[in-house]
């Protein structure tokens, strides 16, 4: 039969089509593919319903299926752009980017002015971070319909994005004027995004001055109005204006008096910030005492000078400050204050201030010293529970000095105090945890959970000590908790949930306990986690720039650029790293002791060996798959019960089954190009590295490492052994050892020949301080 395309259908099946469009966009699957069947069973060759069958197979998970379609129809109907377009959603929904980039190319060559497509293609390049293809992408959607002012918005991102912020603020100027010269209404808070988005983009550009003159001239215009204040404060503040910008200031602090950035920025406008002369202290105390004549329950106001103020006057302002939030029983006290220990002589007062409580509130229910009265005078009395709180602080001080002997003795006179206080059990528990005895820490955290089992923080708490206990199992059960209660599988709702500190403890659980294939299982999983965060923002390329946020899609997208600098990521993908070597080098020592084993045998043995092996390894295979199949058949034809089917419980994929130093580099990249400041990053690189033979790469971490911190012993270690797989490689480039070599003898001080020097130099030079 000739392929026919949708316009050359009849009457009856054009409509049907038209049906089918409607229940994609609707994502109405099973509607859909019912429909595109029954114009298939007149027209089985047609591209286009061929291709929106795909889509709908897509849709309902029935991936290999979708692929034949598609190909299907591109084979019928190369030339027809649906077809390839289809076959980019497809690869879409598989988040497989790259193809899907090369088929909306191959779309767009066939039909050169759909916006459609040409929208979607862009959205892919800027997910991609391919800069200068998103930039040519918006360009000619804006050639195509310059009449559309969101096109013009997202030309002015890309233009961003790609640090072209003449382009962008051209962009911005070509849409103000042709959009914005007449007043239409229900854009009122689109036109207020705009307007800071444009100042936004002058500030980037160094033009503080045009910026400021946007945000005033437009004041009427703008909405939010707590942005225009604050970046018109700042840019007041940055372009030297001083005295306006003391005046913008002192306006958000009047807004919101426990604002610590607008009380910065107030200081900062009189020149009162850090490094203060005696005759500047005085002026910044001054400005306290006439701020806090207005704002009275200011808890900035109560907390800041304390940076500032010594002797004496320390001694009063803490004393004043200590004894309110006692009185007041606020647990986050500690913490407050905790910053002012790296001074001495304030840590030391804040000690006896609070030993003296102690005396006094014991004594004669006072936190002053005992005064005799007149008769007609009122004795001030403090509450019982004001002593508890001086207990629970001191416990809190002393477990921070590492002090544990005496915070246990405060906590412990805290509890028989208040044997009902959530708090002091987990503060009891914590400083068990940092004395060591993490058995103990879990019994009490245990205990603290039971008081309160309303309270997912303290579960959340006691998971995590069960999990550092060992108690991997108990954890599980206390954690499923507050999981949901309809579902069927409960521990993996919390992989939904993306429950990143439960992944870490666990996997590091599993490492304690040698469980390395589990562990790794675990990391997988934190990574996967990160990877749906970024591929998360996908929708809002478009989203964004519909509702004229362009500020918030802007920093939205910078965030997504550092994700995997977040400390989160950081701790996890360093263990992951750790775990991948030594799973490689574990490896290598089993090959190498097997290896030997065999060499000492008989040649028979040695066959009955290899035999025996060989058995075990296809009887292993046979299990897995009668253990998936026997999970699919009882799951029955419910084909999302059978994709939960966990095929790796113990992980062993991850550690038998893949090459773990290329595994370890998806977590190891990350780390030296978002996090190359840290040792540990470097540390790691050069391990990787050294066992792949990469040792240009190797060599580039040993140096970077060398400039952080040259004393970290881990980093000698490898230098020392970096230069002997160097020397003793036979197999390394011609052109690349001469490199090695020379960077490496300026980083060994010349001595890349003589090894035992050097490392008795870093033994003479570190040996007290270093491990």
């Amino acid at each position: 039969m000739t392929t026919k395309k949708s316009q050359d259908l009849p009457a009856k099946e054009a409509a049907l089509m038209r049906q089918v469009a409607k229940f994609h966009d609707n994502k109405q699957h099973k509607k859909g593919l019912k429909t595109a069947e029954t114009i298939l069973k007149k027209f089985p060759d047609h591209g286009e319903a061929l291709a929106m069958k795909a889509l709908f197979l897509s849709g309902l998970e029935r991936k290999e299926e979708a692929h034949e379609t598609v190909k299907k129809a591109i084979k019928n109907d190369i030339g027809n752009h649906v077809c390839w377009h289809a076959y980019g959603l497809i690869y879409r929904a598989e988040k497989n980017y790259e193809e899907v980039i090369k088929c909306y190319t191959q779309a767009l060559r066939i039909d050169k002015e759909n916006l459609g497509i040409f929208r979607d293609f862009a959205s892919m390049q800027c997910q991609l971070r391919n800069m200068e293809a998103f930039v040519e992408a918006c360009l000619s959607v804006v050639l195509l319909r310059p009449s559309v002012k969101q096109f013009w918005l997202t030309l002015a991102g890309s233009f961003h994005l790609a640090k072209d912020l003449d382009g962008a603020i051209q962009a911005m100027k070509l849409y103000h004027e042709m959009f914005m010269t007449y007043v239409e209404k229900g854009v009122e808070y689109e036109n207020s995004e705009i307007h800071l988005y444009r100042a936004m983009l002058l500030e980037e550009a160094g033009d503080r001055k045009g910026a400021l003159e946007m945000l005033e001239s437009n004041e009427k215009s703008i909405l939010d109005k707590k942005s225009y204040k604050e970046t018109r404060a700042r840019l007041l503040l940055e372009m030297g204006e001083l005295k306006q910008a003391e005046i913008a200031y002192k306006a958000l602090f009047k807004v919101n008096p426990d604002s610590y950035s607008a009380l910065e920025g107030l200081q900062k406008s009189k020149g009162l910030f850090n490094d203060l002369d005696e005759k500047k202290t005085s002026s910044l105390f001054e400005l306290f005492e006439d701020l806090v004549d207005e704002h009275r329950r200011s808890n900035a106001l109560k907390r800041v000078p304390l940076n500032y103020a010594t002797g004496e006057r320390f001694a009063k302002m803490i004393d004043s400050f200590l004894r309110f939030n006692l009185q007041k029983g606020v647990p986050s006290l500690f913490m407050s204050v905790r910053s002012l220990y790296s001074n001495p002589e304030k840590l030391a007062k804040i000690e006896e201030l609070c030993l003296s409580y102690v005396r006094n509130l014991t004594s004669h229910s006072t936190f002053g010293e005992f005064v005799k009265y007149e008769e007609d005078d009122v004795q001030v009395v403090e509450p019982p529970s004001a002593v508890l709180w001086v207990y629970y602080y001191l416990a809190q001080h002393y477990d921070f000095l590492g002090q544990r002997k005496e915070a246990l003795e405060y906590i412990e006179k805290a509890i028989q105090h208040t044997p009902t206080l959530v708090e002091l059990f987990m503060t009891k528990a914590r400083i068990l945890k940092h004395a060591g005895d993490i058995q103990q820490a879990m019994q009490v955290m245990n205990y603290a959970r039971n008081l309160d089992l309303q309270d997912r923080c303290i579960n959340t708490k006691c998971v995590k000590y069960m999990l550092r206990a060992g108690q991997i199992e108990e954890a599980e059960k206390t954690i499923i908790l507050f999981c949901r209660i309809d579902s069927a599988d409960k521990l993996n709702d919390l992989v939904d949930m993306q429950c990143t500190w439960f992944a870490y403890e666990s996997a590091m659980a599993y490492i304690a306990r040698g469980d390395y294939g589990r562990a790794l299982k675990k990391f997988n999983i934190i990574e996967k986690f990160f990877y749906d965060i970024y591929d998360d923002q996908f929708d809002f390329h478009t989203y964004s720039i519909r509702k004229a946020t362009m500020r918030t899609y802007i920093n939205l997208v910078r965030m997504e650029d550092q994700l995997r600098a977040h400390p989160f990521y950081f701790k996890a993908a360093v263990e992951a790293v750790k775990l991948h070597v030594a799973a490689f080098d574990k490896k290598i020592l089993d090959d190498k002791q097997k290896t030997e084993e065999m060499s000492q045998m008989s040649e028979s043995d040695r066959k009955k060996a290899l035999r025996k092996a060989k058995k075990a390894e296809l009887a292993k295979g046979d299990s897995k798959e009668n253990i998936a199949t026997t999970g699919a058949a009882a799951k029955g034809a419910d084909s999302k019960d059978a994709k939960k089917k966990d095929d790796d419980p113990d992980g062993s994929k991850f550690l038998n089954e893949s090459d773990l130093l290329t595994e370890s580099l998806k977590f190891l990249k990350p780390l030296l190009d978002l996090s190359p400041g840290r040792i540990e990053s470097q540390v790691l690189g050069v391990s990787v590295y050294l066992r792949r033979k990469n040792y240009l790469l190797a060599v580039k971490c040993l140096k970077k490492g060398f400039q952080i911190d040259a004393a970290n012993p881990e980093l000698h270690k490898l230098a020392v052994e970096l230069a002997l797989a160097v020397q003793t490689d036979a197999t390394i480039h011609e052109k690349v050892k001469p490199i090695v070599v020379e960077v490496l003898g300026n980083l060994l001080d010349g001595k890349l020949n003589d090894l035992k020097g050097f490392n008795q130099n870093f033994g003479k030079k570190h040996g007290k301080d270093s491990i």
